[in-house]
């Protein structure tokens, strides 16, 4: 969490400092947005940390509502395009048809999709792609794949990576607490798929 909230603390001392010079607007706008997208990491991470602190103590409620596959993929792409800009990869899409609903807790669902978009985004080089998948399947089943090029983690790996503050590779630069994998795999268990 710390390197989100400094690079928000470290955006906002720039505008400080150079609001008042009219030849510096395009700087400031590019800090703003970073404060934007940092503070989006910083809070994804504590929703996280909150959410995967609930189903330990098995004190969450899941409210499975109708969700639209669609209008919720289109969402979470929309969330991500700044930032998947700013380190020069194209994001794409794979959904299905609108106006189609599963019956999902809705909440716990996106934060499962933002935690995979994030990892492929945090770990793909730059001037790659990543795509988000996702499809419904029968019985109230659905898929969804996060598909990069990345690095991948090593086969003897696989399974730790969905271990509490387990990371697949270290990358410079990249905040890697290692919860995001580790919530998923509880969120998915949680609610009776896995």
């Amino acid at each position: 969490m710390r390197n989100p909230l400094l690079a928000m603390l470290l955006s906002a001392e720039i505008i400080k400092k150079y609001s008042d010079r009219p030849s510096t607007k395009a700087i400031l706008i590019k800090k703003a947005e970073q404060i934007l997208t940092s503070g989006k990491r910083l809070q994804n991470m504590i929703d996280s940390l909150l959410l995967m602190a609930k189903l330990e103590s098995g004190k969450i409620l899941f409210n499975p509502v109708p969700t639209d596959l669609y209008e919720l993929g289109t969402a979470i792409l929309n969330d991500f395009e700044l930032f998947a800009n700013t380190q020069k990869i194209e994001l794409t899409g794979d959904l299905p048809n609108p106006k189609s609903s599963i019956v999902i807790d809705e909440i716990i669902l996106h934060r499962v999709i933002e935690n995979l978009l994030s990892n492929a985004l945090k770990f793909s080089p730059s001037n790659s792609q990543v795509r988000l998948r996702i499809e419904y399947l029968p019985e109230n089943h659905l898929r969804i794949q996060v598909i990069d090029q990345g690095p991948g983690v090593s086969p003897e790996r696989t399974q730790d990576i969905f271990k509490k503050f387990e990371i697949g590779a270290v990358k410079a630069n990249v905040s890697q607490i290692g919860l995001g994998l580790a919530f998923c795999k509880m969120a998915v268990e949680a609610q009776g798929a896995g």
